[in-house]
């Protein structure tokens, strides 16, 4: 008899076989009679031994034949329910569902193994399969009316012909450790909240500095975000890219801002000081452990494909990913807006700028991303 890692459930006697008499005697000439084993067979000493476990196991569990009879209830599924063996053992029609269910008669899980046309997944929080095991959550009402999450796994019973001839389920009280889950779940969302109220104000307090690019750092954020959506990225991605995005200026905080907001091309020594700014970015946020590699996107983000960008020179897949979809997020959004040396170049100069560049100086599956979205309704600038 195959039990599938499962903790066994222990009996009462049957009505019938002695209902204030052995135990653990009836039990095991029923799970004899389940599996086919006469007393003197090698089996009837395995019966005896699982019976005994099934009575003695901390988890509450109950054993169903074929035909959905409730053949085992220990002792710690009825201080669980409420509900003693004698009432439920031998009980079949989905009687054993009433103690989960205010009384109301349902099918549990354990109904699943032996019917394999019952699907009750949807009833429960969570429902899983590992092999020809069944896993779930579910919500129930203790005898104190108090809510509790519950743990269940059912397997099936195997007789030694490898057919099925029962099923077995275990519930296991898992409040605590949902309630410790849940606990630490909101603490993360509250330090994540914070996380993000910080990194808005650092961005912020960078374009504070340059009243002509105020609110370039977030726009070129929210572009970076759609493209990385229009790829298909992952969640973890389109969160470095939302970070990096809003902090890809940082390093400017050590630009002169004479140089920053100066109304005409810059000269040559200029545009040097200017394009310190990546690395100073980098030596800015080095040290904060953020998940992703902001830093490091942020030093990329002036790299170009063909090695021609700063301030290290790199090419095509040396740049990272999130690098390559600043770099065409933030030369968009900076054409497509004002400048103290020009005006707004518009949309479709932008649009030209990054296809011309295509595969060059730009990634072109990210160029094709942000031509999808720029072009669509689903983006537009703030």
């Amino acid at each position: 008899m195959a039990i599938n890692n499962h903790s066994p459930a222990g009996s009462q006697p049957l009505p019938g076989h002695g209902e204030t008499g052995n135990v653990t005697g009836d039990g095991v000439l029923r799970l004899g009679e389940m599996i086919d084993c006469p007393p003197e067979d090698s089996l009837h000493e395995t019966a005896h031994l699982l019976v005994n476990i099934i009575e003695s196991s901390p988890d509450a569990t109950l054993v169903i034949d074929k035909k959905g009879k409730v053949l085992f209830w220990n002792r710690a599924m009825a201080e669980l329910t409420g509900y003693p063996a004698a009432e439920m053992v031998g009980q079949g029609h989905y009687e054993h569902g009433r103690a989960f269910y205010k009384g109301v008669r349902r099918p549990m899980l354990v109904d699943m193994i032996v019917d394999p046309d019952l699907d009750i997944s949807h009833m429960f929080a969570s429902f899983y399969r590992e092999g020809d095991v069944l896993v779930t959550d579910l919500n129930f009402a203790d005898l104190k009316g108090e809510d509790k999450v519950m743990w269940g796994r059912a397997a099936p019973l195997y007789n030694s012909q490898g057919k099925i001839v029962g099923a077995i389920e275990t519930v296991r009280d898992i409040t605590e450790r949902q309630q410790a889950a849940d606990a630490l779940k909101k603490s993360h969302e509250q330090l994540q909240l914070l996380f993000d109220s910080t990194v808005h104000a650092l961005a912020i307090t960078t374009e504070k500095r340059d009243q002509y690019t105020a609110g370039h750092q977030l726009r070129v954020a929210d572009l970076a975000c759609a493209i990385g959506e229009e790829m298909g990225l992952a969640e973890d991605v389109i969160r470095n890219l939302r970070i990096a995005g809003s902090l890809h200026d940082i390093g400017k905080l050590f630009v002169p801002l004479d140089i920053l907001s100066q109304p005409s091309k810059l000269n040559n020594i200029e545009r040097l000081f200017v394009m310190t700014h990546s690395e100073a970015g980098y030596d800015i946020l080095k040290d904060i452990p953020f998940e992703g590699p902001i830093p490091l996107i942020i030093m990329q983000h002036h790299e170009r494909m063909d090695g021609s960008g700063y301030p290290l020179g790199l090419k095509g897949s040396e740049i990272l990913l999130e690098a390559r979809i600043l770099a065409v997020a933030d030369t968009f959004e900076a054409m497509a807006s004002h400048r103290p040396y020009r005006p707004s170049l518009g949309i479709e100069k932008a649009i030209a700028e990054i296809t011309d560049h295509a595969g060059t100086i730009y990634d072109a599956e990210v160029v094709n991303a942000c031509l999808k979205v720029v072009r669509g309704d689903q983006f537009h600038f703030e």
